[in-house]
Formats: C-alpha cells, sequence, structure tokens
C-alpha cells in the first residue's frame, strides 16, 4: 500500500476492477470465466472492500468547498501521475459523412478525430 497516499490504492484497484469488468463483458460467448479471471476479479474486489471504509472516513471528514477542492486535487494529481498527463487537445476535425432522413428526426453520421489521425465514428439523431 502506497504510504503517501494510501486512499489512491483503492482508486488504482477501482480503475483496474472497471478494466477486468470490461474485459469480460466484452467476451459474451462464454457464460463462465476462466478460473485465473475469477481469482482476479476476488482478489480486486476483496482489496476494493477493505479500503472502501478508510476512503470513506476521510472523505467524511471534510469540512467546505476548499477540502473538497483539495481532495479532488489530490486524487487529479495522483491520477496523473500514475497514468501520465492527458493528451493535448487538437482540433476533432469533425465532418457529417452521412444522414438518413426520417419522419420527423434525421440521423447523421458524423467522423472525428479524437487524436491526430484516430477517427472515431458517431451517430446522432436530430
Amino acid at each position: 500500500m502506497n504510504q503517501k497516499y494510501p486512499l489512491f490504492d483503492g482508486l488504482l484497484i477501482a480503475l483496474l476492477r472497471m478494466v477486468y469488468v470490461a474485459l469480460h463483458a466484452a467476451d459474451n460467448s462464454s457464460k463462465s470465466s476462466t478460473p485465473s479471471a475469477a481469482m482476479l476479479g476476488k482478489s480486486l474486489k476483496t482489496r476494493l472492500y477493505a479500503m472502501a471504509p478508510a476512503r470513506n472516513m476521510a472523505f467524511d471528514k471534510l469540512n467546505g468547498q476548499a477540502d473538497l477542492q483539495r481532495w479532488k486535487d489530490d486524487r487529479r494529481s495522483f491520477f496523473r501521475q500514475q497514468n501520465g498527463e492527458f493528451p493535448k487537445q487538437t482540433p476533432l476535425n469533425a465532418r457529417v459523412v452521412g444522414r438518413l432522413q426520417r419522419e420527423g428526426y434525421r440521423v447523421e453520421k458524423v467522423m472525428f478525430e479524437n487524436r491526430p489521425r484516430n477517427h472515431v465514428t458517431a451517430t446522432g439523431s436530430l
């Protein structure tokens, strides 16, 4: 456990748990997970639940807007330290690549770049 930021370990565990759930939710072809995946999930849950009371107690001690802002800033700082800085914002270069007209609404097919040369597609109903 991190001695300087003991509560941040819980955040890391929660993020790992979300990744674990997302990876296994994507595989709908199998009704049961492998033993190692189940062990990982159980281990992460156990650690997360063990750390939750300390996090909740620390959160309950916050008194006012300034304390809450420091709480948020500390967590953002730790997250960035562990994962690196967020990429710089770049132009989206969004464009409509198709339209479907329907009764009472239309669907627009959109393409944009969330990072340079990394295209993302989306649809929107208007």
